[in-house]
């Protein structure tokens, strides 16, 4: 099992040709960031899912195999586009696996539940934890692997605990030492249940996930030369539309509503919350079609600032 990895340098042309010549699978990571075809797929699941989503290309000459068997702690879609590889896999499950767990299967295995030859064009599912393989038949593979990265259960219990400094502090000297009989004193499991039972720190903890997925996530429109040329007086009675493919998403507090637009967040008063959920909605619109929560002073500046996000485009027919 020997990779070329390429993701922190370069390689030269003859390095990568003699590793192909010697069985090397060659890996590129993240090739969303590199490739915006890859990268449009990405954040339209991305969009689809409410998860992140990246890529990557193996690379597999003739006769060859990359991986061993193992599972996945990412739920993976497999697109073959050149050649072809076989696949296997099993009926042998880790529930719900998470980054950093031990994932190579090595003890005996049974038949596989699956087997698979993929051609150009195949697509393949694989939920994560299930163990599989793939190698090479007579023929050089290259296909698209794209993994939706979850956030789960454990994300948003640690989103909900954190901020309790009473929990981040040491655990008892001597706990981890198996000569040690000390427990956790009970006033510290009743706060951990009074934390995860408290509606307040619940719904707090899911718009911080919130935050964090909008982050992170994808923007699959480059912002275009219309954004920055905005003119000084926009119509009144000229019709707009959210840029199509454009990923967006409103989170309201007391004071405030933000709309998360690809890597941006505009920031707005509260109030502008009705306006801002109507031109995410609608299929077209003028500016006299705002509803009346705003000023037309303030209609027009909230118009200007979503034009520079990239989320809306003007002079719709």
């Amino acid at each position: 099992m020997r990779f070329l990895h390429g993701e922190t340098g370069f390689f030269s042309k003859e390095s990568i040709l003699e590793g192909l010549k010697e069985g090397v699978t060659i890996e590129l990571i993240g090739t969303q960031k590199r490739c915006q075809k890859i990268k449009r797929v990405c954040a339209e699941l991305e969009r689809v899912l409410g998860h992140r989503v990246g890529a990557e290309v193996f690379l597999t000459p003739e006769n060859a195999q990359g991986f061993s068997a193992h599972y996945d702690y990412v739920d993976v879609f497999i697109l073959q586009l050149e050649g072809k590889k076989l696949w296997k896999i099993w009926d042998i499950y880790k529930p719900f696996p998470l980054e950093g767990m031990a994932n190579i299967y090595s003890t005996e295995k049974p038949d596989p539940i699956y087997e698979v030859v993929l051609n150009p064009g195949d697509f393949l599912y694989l939920p994560r934890g299930y163990v599989h393989e793939a190698c090479t038949l007579d023929e050089y593979s290259l296909h698209l692997s794209v993994g939706a990265i979850v956030y789960t259960w454990v994300d948003l219990i640690q989103e909900m605990v954190k901020d309790e400094p009473m929990l981040r502090r040491a655990l008892p000297i001597g706990l981890l030492q198996s000569e040690k009989k000390e427990k956790i004193d009970a006033s510290s499991l009743e706060m951990v249940k009074g934390v995860l039972q408290d509606p307040e720190k619940i719904a707090a903890a899911v718009q911080n996930l919130q935050y964090r997925f909008q982050d992170e996530r994808l923007d699959s429109n480059a912002q275009g030369f219309e954004t920055v040329c905005i003119q000084k007086e926009l119509s009144n009675d000229a019709f707009f539309k959210k840029r199509e493919g454009m990923s967006c998403s409103l989170v309201v507090s007391d004071e405030e509503a933000k709309l998360h637009v690809g890597e941006d967040v505009v920031c707005c008063p509260a109030h502008t919350a009705s306006t801002l959920q109507y031109i995410m909605d609608a299929e077209k619109f003028s500016i006299g079609m705002l509803p009346n929560t705003l000023t037309e002073s303030g209609k027009m500046a909230l118009m200007r600032s979503l034009i520079r996000a990239g989320l809306i485009v003007a002079n719709v027919s």
